[in-house]
């Protein structure tokens, strides 16, 4: 969850328990997992234990300097540990930033992913509305013996006369010349 980070914080403030902060660290550890950047994730992982161990360690000696110190030695070692728990914090908040990052990371793939997945169904869409299509220009071609440039941008190809041994080449613009005109065209450049 966002801000588990911060949580784990605010419950070492407040006196939780270490196995319940260690709970909610395996926890946010499994959302990290999630992510689809395993060096992103280890990084997030390594610096949040590396947090997480650093309170234990601030605790610890927290509770240690407190044994047998007069105040105002109290007062200074605090002061030193405040700063030490300051600095875990923004740990912390840095970590909470990646994760977020990340996070958005993840939602832009999703997006991107789902986008391809549509344009692959329209493709598929395309494909098996265009498969009569070839057919029928297979013969034709056969029937007409039109062999056609795909390449260029224009109606073009040639037409091989079969009895005359003869080949005509042909090329039309679609946008000046009708589609009537270039099929009335072939039809008569073809002979039938």
């Amino acid at each position: 969850r966002p801000g588990s980070c911060v949580c784990v914080f605010l419950l070492l403030n407040r006196g939780a328990r270490m196995s319940d902060l260690l709970g909610l660290i395996d926890e946010t550890i499994a959302i990290l997992k999630k992510d689809d950047d395993p060096r992103k994730v280890t990084s997030i992982m390594t610096a949040e234990r590396e947090a997480v161990q650093a309170t234990e360690k601030v605790t610890e000696q927290a509770r240690s300097a407190l044994k047998g110190v007069n105040a105002s030695t109290h007062a200074e070692r605090l002061s030193a540990l405040q700063k030490q728990r300051d600095c875990v914090s923004d740990s912390l908040k840095k970590l909470d930033g990646e994760n977020k990052t990340v996070q958005h990371h993840i939602e832009e793939l999703k997006k991107e992913l789902e986008d391809l997945n549509k344009s692959k169904v329209k493709a598929q869409h395309s494909r098996a509305e265009l498969q009569p299509l070839a057919h029928t220009l297979s013969l034709y071609n056969t029937i007409c013996a039109i062999k056609w440039d795909f390449d260029s941008a224009n109606v073009k190809g040639t037409y091989t006369d079969r009895q005359r041994s003869d080949i005509k080449a042909f090329e039309y613009d679609p946008r000046t010349v009708p589609q009537f005109a270039i099929t009335n065209a072939l039809w008569d450049l073809t002979g039938y």
